[in-house]
């Protein structure tokens, strides 16, 4: 497995990842009582999108390093002990529902896994962003 340097990463995908769902959430969450399917499964995709890129950044900072590890769980269980991340409960908890998705697809539970996804599960990645730009200032 190639990795790709932390820093370009995190700028050119998961900042942009995350910048997509948190406009989709204002636009489309935000200002309806009750989304749509179609809205609830582009949830569930963006959501999906958007986890693995913030594993793959964690994959990523850690590699660089010397911690390397190659599953999504592995990687998560590394970055809380490193301090990378502070929810390592809550990113558990978001991997399983990434897991429902990738093995049952999103149309089939997205209103299971659309109401599962709370403000905390989007948390976690605003977390990230913080953490990551911080590490960027030490790096420079």
């Amino acid at each position: 497995m190639i990795l790709q340097d932390w820093r370009s990463f995190y700028s050119q995908v998961f900042l942009n990842d995350l910048e997509k769902m948190n406009h989709f959430r204002k636009e489309y969450l935000n200002n309806s009582d009750s989304p749509d399917d179609k809205c609830l499964e582009e949830l569930c995709l963006f959501y999906y999108t958007l986890f693995n890129s913030a594993c793959f950044l964690l994959q990523c900072y850690l590699a660089y390093n010397g911690l390397v590890q190659y599953e999504q769980r592995a990687v998560i269980k590394e970055a809380f002990y490193v301090e990378l991340i502070q929810d390592g409960a809550t990113w558990i908890k978001a991997l399983s529902l990434c897991e429902i998705i990738k093995i049952h697809g999103p149309e089939k539970l997205k209103s299971v896994i659309a109401k599962s996804l709370k403000d905390e599960y989007f948390k976690i990645f605003d977390d990230l962003k913080s953490v990551i730009s911080n590490k960027l200032e030490e790096y420079e």
